[in-house]
């Protein structure tokens, strides 16, 4: 791979994401700079450039620091789908539209994946096989419906699980021990104890617990699981009815996330 990426820290558990090339070291290309103060810092001390931004999604704490960051450094471009709540200069794109990264010396392609808001986007480095979803979907979780639908979240989360099973996933929030406790009253297995314990390791040594990879979150990560039977039963013994498209218990599944594990989010 000649791309490296790494996680600038904000917040309480955002990513902002950088990536570099091995083979140009003056430039870098950010992924969500919501915190300028935590972006700018982690520039000055790696002695970066960043060259240009990708912008997932209109939230503040993905967007925040972009207008300071490109006032600092003006020849940086802003790659986002259209949306008011951009004030800063940026180009518009399209889903499946290239972006050739000069300093990275390669493409990404835009997706398209509404659901968490209704213009949700994602970029995908198909040669390297990395995948930057914003808040569509996390490791164990997706994210929560806001100005989108269940059905397009669903939808979205699907094209996510079209890729090949080694593409690296990079969400923009370090939820995964949470998603885990979740996913365990629904699937108390051996398997997701043993991955519980795995993250809460990494997390005790303030380590990341992301990337993580297509594959992963198909065993995993329940979201991407119902069509099975374990979600299914579960789902209709919440909604207390037959339930009988996929997307239909995505929707519990979602509702019963949002309402009985973390309702004060």
């Amino acid at each position: 791979m000649s791309l490296i990426v790494k996680p600038i820290t904000a917040f309480e558990d955002n990513y902002i994401w950088a990536i570099t090339s091995t083979i140009q070291s003056n430039f870098v290309v950010l992924v969500d700079p919501g915190c300028a103060k935590s972006t700018v810092a982690w520039l000055n001390q790696n002695q970066l450039i960043p060259e240009s931004i990708l912008i997932t999604h209109h939230h503040g704490d993905h967007i925040g620091g972009v207008q300071e960051i490109v006032q600092r450094f003006p020849d940086c471009v802003v790659y986002a789908s259209t949306h008011p709540a951009y004030l800063f200069p940026y180009i518009a794109v399209s889903p499946d539209s290239p972006i050739y990264l000069t300093c990275l010396k390669t493409n990404c392609t835009v997706f398209s994946l509404p659901g968490h808001t209704a213009k949700h986007i994602g970029f995908h480095f198909a040669n390297e096989k990395l995948f930057f979803c914003g808040d569509t979907l996390f490791a164990s979780g997706c994210g929560r419906v806001f100005d989108g639908t269940h059905s397009d979240l669903f939808n979205s989360i699907q094209t996510i699980a079209s890729l090949d099973a080694d593409t690296l996933i990079f969400p923009a929030h370090e939820y995964t021990y949470a998603n885990v406790l979740f996913s365990l009253i629904i699937d108390p297995s051996n398997a997701r104890a043993v991955y519980r314990k795995s993250v809460e390791s990494l997390r005790n040594n303030q380590l990341p617990t992301l990337p993580t990879t297509v594959g992963h979150e198909i065993k995993y990560n329940l979201f991407m699981q119902c069509h099975t039977d374990l979600v299914i039963s579960f789902c209709q013994s919440y909604a207390k009815k037959k339930l009988y498209k996929t997307h239909e218990v995505f929707y519990w599944l979602r509702t019963f996330k949002d309402k009985e594990f973390d309702p004060s989010y």
